[in-house]
């Protein structure tokens, strides 16, 4: 299924120097949380982290499978699911987390001829849906505005 969008996140949790990417893994694939029977792995395509101290850009599910991280407007279908780790309800993003999200939005955009506009929120995603309760996701700090004219400007 030809992915057309891409749908940021955030995990809610605090990053530090080691990997939480592999704790988000595990939850995922918890009975009871993001569904009954558990899923099959972590729900997002993409993660990006500090680790060390470095912004690294970490796998999750192949490009090519169906995503479990936005139901509304199906976009665990047609959506990659990236996760920027951190709190950004509480914290505004760094310049390196920043920096390294923009790098990886900017490939997957122009590896599936996806237009900027389709870089959306979750709670954006939410929204477009009809979603009666929108998410912060990725968070009130999080500007997807100033994101998306980022990937603009970067081209």
């Amino acid at each position: 299924m030809k992915k057309t969008h891409v749908i940021i996140h955030h995990s809610l949790t605090k990053d530090g120097s080691v990997v939480s990417w592999n704790a988000i893994r595990k939850y995922h694939m918890t009975p009871g949380t993001i569904s009954q029977e558990g899923a099959r792995d972590i729900g997002y395509h993409f993660g990006v982290e500090l680790v060390g101290e470095a912004y690294e850009v970490l796998m999750g599910r192949r490009p090519d499978e169906d995503g479990a991280h936005c139901r509304e407007a199906n976009m665990n279908r047609f959506g990659l699911g990236v996760c920027f780790i951190g709190n950004f309800d509480e914290e505004v993003p760094s310049l390196g987390l920043w920096q390294r999200g923009l790098w990886l939005v900017k490939g997957l955009i122009l590896g599936h001829d996806t237009p900027v506009e389709n870089v959306m929120g979750h709670g954006e995603a939410q929204k477009s849906a009809a979603f009666p309760t929108p998410k912060t996701c990725p968070g009130k700090l999080f500007n997807m505005e100033r994101f998306r004219a980022d990937l603009r400007a970067s081209f």
